[in-house]
């Protein structure tokens, strides 16, 4: 089948983090039937491709359009494509345009810490966050020290760019966290008392 156009991507409510999607059906389609389903694809990185790594959601012909929240976001940016698939679950070899989404929320963190080349904690709306500015893609390790005792608190792949991490839990009883970077081989103490 042939890709949708016109993906446009929306912030409905700034506070809810909720994004609205929608998109045009193909033009040049002979028959309308030729398309049974949409795929929609969020990807971290605007330059990854729309495969099933990626796979957000898939719905029927005939919506040509998602609202939904980002109840808990883990990026500044979400990338979304759509794909078109036919009744046999073919999908377009192409896809429509790539949008761009700027979660609202962490848009104040993000200016915080775009110039720093240091993990920063942030503490905002009873919310912990670490912002961590990376150069290349690399593997967090994140752990709360108390005296000589570690204990992990998550694992996470960073992308290059601005990386914005929630901190489940209460991290008060801890005197420092420890990041460790697998491929620069660092590791960075933040102290917290």
């Amino acid at each position: 089948p042939i890709a949708p156009e016109n993906l446009t991507a929306t912030v409905l409510d700034a506070v809810l983090n909720k994004i609205n999607l929608s998109w045009n059906m193909p033009g040049g389609m002979k028959n309308k039937n030729d398309v049974k389903y949409y795929a929609l694809f969020s990807s971290r990185d605007i330059n990854d491709a729309a495969t099933s790594n990626n796979l957000f959601k898939i719905i029927p012909s005939n919506q040509n359009r998602l609202s939904f929240s980002i109840s808990k976001p883990n990026k500044l940016n979400y990338h979304y494509t759509v794909k078109s698939l036919d009744r046999y679950w073919n999908e377009s070899s192409s896809q429509s345009e790539i949008k761009s989404v700027i979660i609202p929320s962490l848009q104040s963190l993000y200016e915080k810490s775009k110039y720093s080349q240091r993990p920063t904690l942030i503490s905002q709306n009873g919310h912990k966050f670490i912002l961590i500015n990376s150069a290349i893609r690399d593997e967090l390790r994140l752990e709360g020290v108390e005296s000589t005792e570690k204990e992990l608190l998550l694992k996470k792949s960073l992308q290059s760019g601005i990386n914005i991490i929630q901190i489940q839990g209460d991290i008060g009883k801890y005197e420092k966290i420890t990041l460790s970077f697998k491929e620069k081989q660092k590791e960075v103490l933040l102290h917290l008392k």
